[in-house]
C-alpha cells in the first residue's frame, strides 16, 4: 500500500459514512494531480520523502476530514483502541466481583429477587462511575490530541496500513498474562481459597454456603485450563515475536471457539450448583440459584457466539495481510 493510500485511508475513517467514496476519490484526484505537476517540474518521480512533504502541506487526516464535514469525535480512532482496552479491563475486574457478590445474596438472602435487583443496581452505578471516569480522561486526551493538530511536527509516514495486522502494545499483553495466570491458578486450587473463605466466616461470625459445585464443571475443567495455557503462551510468544501475527489471530479464534463450546457445555447441563448440607441456611434456595446462574450463562452464550463470529469475520479480513 502507497503512502498516499495510507493517507486517504486516515482521512476515510472519519468521513461521513454515505460520503466515504465520493469524497475520497475527490481527495485522490487532488493529490494526484499535484503529484503529477511536481514530478512533470522535476521531470522525475517523487521519492516517498518528497510525497510525504506534499502530503505534509495538505493537512493531517483528521483536519481534512473536518474540512468534509466529518464528525467532531469525542474519543477519535487514535485513542479508541486503548480506550476500549481500558473498558474491557473494568469490565474483567468488576464483572466476577459483582457476579459472586450476586451469587452469594441470592443463596443467603430469605427475599432473592429484591437482593438481585439491589445488587444490580450497585454494580450498575459502580460501572457507570468507572465509564464516565474513563472516558472523561481519554475525552481529555482527545482534546489533547486535537489541538495538537495543528503542529506541524508530524509525519505522513507514520500513518499505518490499514491492510496490516497491528501486534499488541507490550502493556497489554503482560497485563493479559498477569490476569490469565492469576485466573488459571485459582482455577487449579493453587490458592487455598476454601480456608481463606472459612477464616473470613470465622471473622464476620457467617456460616460457610451450603453448595458445590455439580459434576459437569468437572467435565469442563480440561478443556478450561487448555484455554487458559493457550492464552498465556499465545501472549508470551507475542513479547517474544510480536510479529507473529497470522498465528495470534488463528489462535484468538480457536480460544474463542473454546470458550463458546464450555458454556454451551454448562448451560446443557440439569444443574450447575449442588446442595452439599441439606441443613445450611439458603439450602432451599438452590433452585433460584442455579436459575440467576443459568441466566447469567444464557447472556455468556450470546455475547460469546456474537464475538467468535466477529473473530471469523476478523481472521478472513486479515488472512492475507501476511505471507
Amino acid at each position: 500500500m502507497t503512502l498516499l493510500d495510507r493517507y486517504l485511508e486516515a482521512v476515510r475513517k472519519t468521513l461521513p459514512r454515505n460520503q466515504r467514496d465520493d469524497i475520497v476519490a475527490e481527495l485522490r484526484d487532488i493529490l494526484l494531480s499535484q503529484i503529477e505537476a511536481e514530478e512533470t517540474s522535476q521531470r522525475r518521480r517523487l521519492t516517498d520523502d518528497e510525497i510525504a512533504a506534499i502530503l505534509k502541506r495538505f493537512g493531517r487526516p483528521m483536519t481534512v476530514a473536518a474540512r468534509y464535514g466529518a464528525s467532531s469525535y469525542l474519543i477519535g480512532p487514535t485513542l479508541y483502541p486503548a480506550y476500549l482496552a481500558s473498558l474491557k479491563l473494568v469490565a474483567w475486574v468488576l464483572g466476577p466481583m459483582a457476579g459472586l457478590s450476586l451469587l452469594l445474596s441470592v443463596a443467603t438472602s430469605d427475599n432473592p429477587f429484591r437482593q438481585t435487583a439491589w445488587h444490580l443496581l450497585l454494580f450498575t452505578v459502580i460501572g457507570l462511575a468507572h465509564f464516565a471516569i474513563i472516558t472523561l480522561i481519554f475525552a481529555r486526551a482527545e482534546k489533547g490530541t486535537a489541538i495538537g493538530t495543528h503542529s506541524d511536527s508530524w509525519d505522513p509516514r507514520s500513518l499505518p496500513s490499514p491492510q496490516r495486522l497491528e501486534p499488541p502494545a507490550r502493556s497489554q499483553l503482560i497485563c493479559s498474562i498477569v490476569l490469565m495466570t492469576f485466573y488459571l491458578l485459582l482455577w487449579i486450587g493453587a490458592f487455598p481459597v476454601n480456608a481463606w473463605v472459612a477464616r473470613l466466616n470465622a471473622w464476620v461470625g457467617s456460616t460457610p454456603l451450603p453448595y458445590g459445585f455439580a459434576p459437569v464443571w468437572d467435565a469442563v475443567s480440561p478443556l478450561v485450563v487448555a484455554l487458559m495455557l493457550t492464552s498465556i503462551v499465545r501472549d508470551i510468544v507475542s513479547l517474544v515475536r510480536p510479529h507473529w501475527l497470522t498465528l495470534r489471530c488463528y489462535i484468538g479464534l480457536a480460544l474463542h471457539v473454546g470458550a463458546l463450546l464450555v458454556l454451551i457445555r454448562l448451560v446443557r447441563a440439569d444443574a450447575v450448583f449442588v446442595v452439599t448440607d441439606p441443613a445450611g441456611i439458603g439450602a432451599d434456595h438452590i433452585g433460584h440459584f442455579n436459575q440467576l446462574f443459568f441466566m447469567v450463562l444464557f447472556v455468556a452464550v450470546s455475547g460469546a457466539f456474537i464475538s467468535t463470529l466477529l473473530a471469523v469475520q476478523y481472521v478472513l479480513r486479515h488472512r492475507t495481510s501476511y505471507a
